[in-house]
This record gives C-alpha cells, structure tokens and sequence, in this order.
C-alpha cells in the first residue's frame, strides 16, 4: 500500500506524471493544448512567467539541435574532401620514403580547412546559443 503521507521532490513529480501520462492509452491524453499546459503548471504551483521561460528555453533548445544537426552536415562536407586527399598522400610520402613533402599539403590544406569549421565543431554555449536565436526569428520559409 502507498503512504498518502509521504512528500515527492519535483524530479519525483516530473518523472510520475510523465510515466502516468506515457501509461495512459487514450490519443487525446498523449497531446495537450496550451490551456491544459498552464492548468497543471498552475496546480503544480508554477507561475505563468515561469512556464513561458521553460517554453522558450524548450523551443530554443530544440532550435540549437537543428543547429548542431546543419553544422555537423556542413562540416563532413567540407572535411572530407582534404581528410581524404591528405590521407592518401601522408599514404604516398610514407610509401615512397624521403623528404616530409606531405607536411605542405598538411599545413596549407587541411589545417586552414579544420580552423574554418573550427566553431562548428566546438561551439561556445554562447555562439550556439545566439545562432540558435537567430534561427528562430527567421521566419519559416527561410
């Protein structure tokens, strides 16, 4: 039997209406409109300003996955070509012996190629962040 008495910290809450709503079977408790949204946060004890932040920070982060999704696809594009190229003449001089001549291709080739997409690879939580705001003032048929 379930104590009635016992006391739930907000991860708890979170997670047991989450599993209750994923263990409901109905199609119209799978999706809730944004009245019923701020009906429970209202319930919940969660004030109306704080449920729009935890929207937009929502949005926003779903917005820096597209992002990170485009920039990864930017990135593999424009590396492949010199990762490949190198690869096969760090191959060549290695076969062939002698002078390091594969260290020009190296420096002149493939690493101004990974400082380009040197960003997109690493970005700062701040860079990503105003990218993402960007992303999302756009409007859609951009």
């Amino acid at each position: 039997m379930i104590d009635r008495s016992r006391k739930y910290t907000k991860d708890e809450v979170s997670d047991i209406v989450r599993d209750a709503l994923n263990l409901s079977r109905s199609e119209d408790s799978q999706s809730m409109t944004r009245d019923d949204l701020e009906d429970i946060a209202r319930q919940c004890g969660v004030d109306e300003e704080t449920l729009e932040l935890a929207l937009a920070k929502r949005e926003l982060d779903a917005h820096k996955k597209v992002i990170r999704e485009k920039w990864r696809k930017k990135v593999v594009a424009k590396l492949w070509g010199p990762v490949l190229g190198c690869s096969g003449l760090v191959l060549l001089n290695l076969s062939t012996g002698g002078f390091p001549w594969v260290l020009f291709p190296l420096a002149f080739w493939l690493l101004p190629t990974v400082a380009q997409t040197w960003k997109h690879i690493f970005p700062s939580e701040e860079y990503l962040t105003q990218t993402a705001e960007r992303y999302a003032r756009k409007p859609a048929h951009s």
